[in-house]
């Protein structure tokens, strides 16, 4: 008799399994997500896991008329958690560029990227904080 259970049960883990993964995918869009579509040039530079099953990506962007770093993150679904067009890293008014991020461990990241701010030749900067207000709010 425990059995039929067994197996009826094994079918509806199954079941529930398959509809789960199917709501996930149906989320993203053929051809792409958009995680930023604003006026101006934007230059994919990194992306790094969230530790919840998405992603933080990190981009240069020329919507202010100099390079600036944004960010993004997104969930499983590929939708966006943050301000719409990403949150800004860093807008100096020099050009940034060659973001980098990587994960904190902690449901976080760290970014970095070369940055002119100080004249001719790029210093390297990095920031963590400005992430952890979007995700702890």
């Amino acid at each position: 008799m425990k059995e039929p259970r067994l197996t009826w049960f094994l079918a509806l883990i199954v079941v529930v399994n398959v509809i789960l993964v199917r709501s996930a995918i149906a989320s993203w869009i053929e051809n792409g997500t958009p995680i930023c579509t604003q006026i101006g040039q934007q230059a994919p530079t990194a992306m790094a896991p969230d530790g919840e099953g998405g992603a933080i990506i990190v981009w240069n962007d020329l919507r202010a008329g100099n390079w600036d770093v944004y960010a993004q993150r997104i969930d499983a679904y590929g939708n966006s958690l943050w301000t719409i067009d990403g949150v800004a890293v860093c807008t100096d008014s020099a050009d940034q560029g060659g973001a980098v991020v990587v994960s904190d461990g902690q449901g976080g990241a760290i970014i970095a990227w070369a940055d002119k701010r100080g004249g001719t030749y790029s210093d390297i900067y990095a920031s963590v904080w400005m992430l952890r207000a979007y995700l702890f709010g």
